[in-house]
């Protein structure tokens, strides 16, 4: 009789309904708790070699991953390589032949190469002060240190140098030196893209030859940083003549011949000879960015203000994408001098913007002393002032021009005055000092002579009309302006404030209708007008006036500040305070406007608020006069 019940078996009688030995196990387990069971121990050993699989499977696919990620950066690495040697423009100088006496005095062949890489060096740093044009590198052919590449027998250095031979630009360059025997000695420089370069002259001057060659091999290697070269080491008829010659014999050029007639715009000294060969440049190329930069410069030079702003915008539009690739590392500064530019134009007067770290140091203390003055924070000016005289990057003409500009924001006329007689001094002086060493006087070339004569039409005489109108002498102001030509900006409002200044409205009219029509976009005539129509009583024409100006310049102090006095005269003394508070935060260290401020809500009985507002303007820049005027509202408070 068989063992169990009806329907039950063995169970291991049970044929297993499957032949894998996992779900055999799985299925023995089930049956069979006991720890230690066969089943059991089969399970664990197959889970450990399950997990040791994936991990092993993750393990692959990791290193497949960051193969390909070496790979790809191989690739790249490859590619910066071969980039960086396509733009190499280096110019390698291998030791000199050199007779066994020079090397016997220790001139040896390395020696003269070395001290011709000095030289041209030299010429590469002067021209990197002021040239948005990249120069060429310059070193002498001795060895680096080497890391070998395994299986090529290769070294870095050596991989690189063939990758800059065969891709770049290179121009590599042996020197001689020849002695001919009766005390004088040629210096010869055989160049790979430039053919060969000679000096002769005394043995006993061959410091002297040296340079002469270097000036020679680095004409012919960067011409165009070379005319850069030539006008600011005072050699001006030169760097004009070696321009033309390049604009004449393209194949010596390294530019296009757009680049050259703006390489010329730039180089030549008189504006409007500037303006014509930058127009030129743009016909060929309207995407060359120094092109507008020289445009606006010369316009500002010759006191066309609407025509300046147009090109500094315009320089903005342009793409860095489309510049010259020797010009693309400097797209940046020019940017910046435009924005700069803008600013001072449309009376936007914050000084944020002189914190870049990019912004050349040549400019910086300029244009952040010009701005902060008129932005009336007098001490800031003069830290960039001295900032200026420590980096030496700023002239005495600037420094005298910048305390005008400082006074004259104080309403200082006698202190202003006697600054820019400083500056006409300094001015006069540059004008009788040759341009080099035994060259011709500065006055003496007539293209300086017109770049001085704009300047000092369009900045320097309306400065001084202002200092004698604040100093109370507005007749002497209208005769300083009469030879000012007729489309200065500036001169122009000088010329109607002069008139204003003499109780002569029809003329100051004139003066400001024409200053409008001059420059429709921009704020100081809108200013000026309406400062006369209130000063003559038209309460309705300067509230026009002065919403024009507004529009024009909102980030301008000096429009609400005029607000503020406007609504004085009308004995509205809440919206002369409203338009005095929105006037400091425009120019929160400006003196008068505290003064005047602390008036106002003195006014209104808010003694409190007034005496506040004096206590800060006692610490601010001041004139003489507007002092005692705090001092005898200090005493009556």
């Amino acid at each position: 009789m068989a063992k169990g019940g009806a329907g039950e078996t063995q169970h291991g009688d049970e044929v297993p309904g499957t032949t894998d030995a996992v779900e055999i196990a799985m299925d023995e387990e089930r049956h069979d708790p006991a720890p230690d069971s066969p089943a059991r121990t089969l399970l664990i050993r197959q889970g450990r070699l399950l997990e040791l699989q994936i991990r092993r499977e993750r393990l692959l696919v990791w290193s497949h991953g960051l193969l390909m990620l070496v790979g790809v950066m191989a690739a790249l690495g490859a590619g910066v390589a071969l980039w960086s040697a396509s733009q190499d423009r280096s110019i390698i100088v291998r030791p000199f032949s050199v007779p066994e006496a020079y090397a016997a005095r220790g001139l040896t062949g390395e020696a003269a190469a070395l001290r011709l890489v000095t030289e041209m060096g030299a010429i590469r740093d002067s021209t990197n002060r002021g040239s948005f044009v990249a120069t060429s590198s310059i070193r002498d052919g001795g060895d680096a240190v080497s890391i070998e590449i395994p299986e090529t027998g290769l070294s870095v250095e050596e991989l690189s140098r063939l990758l800059r031979r065969w891709l770049g630009r290179q121009t590599e360059v042996t020197g001689q030196i020849v002695d001919g025997g009766d005390g004088k000695v040629t210096l010869v420089l055989r160049s790979s893209r430039h053919g060969v370069s000679s000096v002769t002259g005394p043995a006993d001057q061959i410091d002297v030859l040296f340079v002469k060659l270097a000036e020679a091999a680095f004409s012919k290697a960067d011409p165009t940083n070379w005319v850069q070269y030539l006008k600011a080491s005072g050699r001006y008829e030169e760097a004009i003549a070696s321009v033309k010659g390049v604009i004449a014999r393209p194949e010596t050029s390294d530019m296009p011949l757009a680049n050259n007639y703006d390489l010329w715009a730039n180089a030549v000294a008189e504006p409007n000879e500037t303006i014509r060969l930058a127009r030129r440049a743009l016909a060929l190329d309207p995407n060359i960015m120094t092109a507008r930069l020289n445009l606006f410069r010369a316009h500002l030079r010759l006191g066309h203000d609407e025509a300046a702003l147009a090109d500094a915008r315009r320089l903005l539009a342009l793409r860095d994408r489309d510049q010259n690739e020797r010009f693309r590392g400097a797209t940046i500064l020019m940017r910046l001098e435009a924005q700069m530019t803008i600013q001072r134009l449309t009376g936007d007067h914050g000084i944020a913007s002189f914190r870049d770290p990019d912004l050349p140091i040549a400019l910086r203390p300029w244009l952040a002393t010009l701005i902060s003055a008129r932005a009336h924070d007098a001490t800031l000016a003069r830290q960039f002032i001295q900032d200026g005289l420590d980096q030496t990057t700023l002239e005495p003409r600037d420094i005298t021009r910048f305390q005008a500009e400082i006074a004259l924001a104080r309403a200082d006329g006698a202190a202003a005055l006697s600054s820019v007689a400083a500056m006409e001094s300094a001015l006069d002086r540059r004008s009788r000092a040759p341009i080099r060493a035994g060259g011709p006087l500065r006055q003496e070339i007539d293209a300086y002579r017109a770049l001085d004569a704009a300047t000092r039409n369009s900045e320097g005489l309306p400065l001084k009309a202002r200092a004698l109108i604040a100093a109370g002498r507005p007749a002497e102001a209208r005769d300083v302006l009469a030879p000012t030509p007729q489309d200065a900006y500036q001169a122009v409002i000088a010329r109607g404030e002069a008139a204003s200044a003499l109780r002569d409205w029809t003329g100051a009219d004139h003066w400001f209708a024409r200053a409008k029509a001059l420059a429709p976009s921009l704020p100081w005539a809108h200013l000026a007008e309406g400062r006369s129509r209130l000063a003559r009583g038209d309460l309705t024409g300067a509230e026009a006036a002065l919403k024009v100006a507004q529009e024009r310049a909102p980030r301008l102090a000096e429009v609400r500040y005029e607000q503020g006095l406007l609504a004085l005269r009308r004995s509205d003394s809440s919206a002369a305070v409203r338009a005095f508070e929105a006037a400091a935060e425009r120019a929160p260290q400006w003196g008068r406007l505290h003064l005047v401020w602390g008036e106002a809500e003195a006014g209104r009985g808010r003694i409190d608020a007034a005496l506040t507002l004096w206590a800060k303007a006692a610490g601010m820049d001041l004139s003489p006069t507007d002092r005692a005027r705090l001092d005898r509202l200090l005493r009556r408070s």
